[in-house]
């Protein structure tokens, strides 16, 4: 790996963790609907999750008008970090116990294999747009299964005995 994208790299990820932390820290001391759309509203893996889509996004933004250097590699990243760190909530069931672990370790990995590039860039873009839209969607509008419901709310994870 060359010393720019190792750089580049250093500054994505910091910038990613920073955005996440900005984004948490804005939503807990004034929640309205724009806090909401960055930053977990509720517990669930795929509100979670939402603390890797944008500061990634802000990071891949950060890096490349940082070091000036042609990116594109981060597409894959943006799509499939998300979804990796939203089911890892979602089996692990850890109720925020180790989030903060699995997030800077979804994060770094997502950044340490983008250097490898990318195929196909308008389907990545395109699914990216489309992971930007359901984020969006269901923030406001989330369905009572699986991974959107909240682990810690006992009535939405219990079965209803007939």
């Amino acid at each position: 790996m060359k010393q720019v994208s190792f750089y580049r790299f250093c500054i994505g990820f910091l910038a990613a963790i920073f955005l996440g932390v900005i984004f948490a820290c804005l939503q807990s001391n004034w929640p309205c609907w724009l806090t909401n759309l960055f930053a977990p509203v509720c517990g669930s893996p795929w509100e979670q999750s939402k603390l890797a889509f944008w500061p990634i996004l802000g990071g891949i933004a950060i890096a490349k008008v940082s070091t000036k250097e042609q990116g594109g590699g981060e597409l894959p990243m943006l799509v499939l970090t998300p979804i990796a760190l939203s089911l890892a909530l979602w089996m692990t069931q850890s109720r925020g116990n180790y989030f903060l672990l699995l997030w800077v370790a979804a994060l770094a990995a997502g950044w340490a294999l983008s250097g490898r590039g990318c195929k196909g860039r308008h389907v990545w873009l395109l699914l990216a747009v489309a992971m930007a839209a359901a984020y969006v969607l269901f923030t406001f509008l989330p369905p009572m299964m699986g991974p959107f419901l909240d682990p810690s709310d006992v009535a939405a994870m219990a079965t209803i005995p007939c």
